[in-house]
């Protein structure tokens, strides 16, 4: 069963990005290529070499690929979190 809507999240440096589309139920698995779209177009997107989860999103946002289910997103999304997180770690603080 899906989720009511395309939505999905993306740790940055020192926010969160979340990204919201319109009730799949009513426009279909096209919210899920949108919300893509709308993490690999923030600014500060990572890109496709980044982690498995930023490679899944980007392919999504051009179009390609099955958007897969819940479980699909969540576990890229947190693929995606997990890798930002362990880099931010081991990247010494600013001034």
């Amino acid at each position: 069963m899906p989720f009511p809507c395309g939505r999905s999240s993306a740790t940055r440096s020192k926010t969160f990005l979340v990204a919201k589309a319109g009730d799949i139920n009513k426009s279909g698995e096209g919210e899920f290529y949108r919300v893509a779209g709308l993490v690999a177009g923030a600014p500060d997107f990572d890109g496709t070499g980044y982690s498995t989860g930023d490679a899944f999103i980007a392919a999504m946002a051009s179009g390609s690929g099955s958007p897969g289910n819940y479980s699909t997103w969540r576990r890229h999304g947190t693929a995606r979190h997990i890798t930002k997180v362990v880099r931010l770690l081991a990247t010494p603080a600013g001034p």
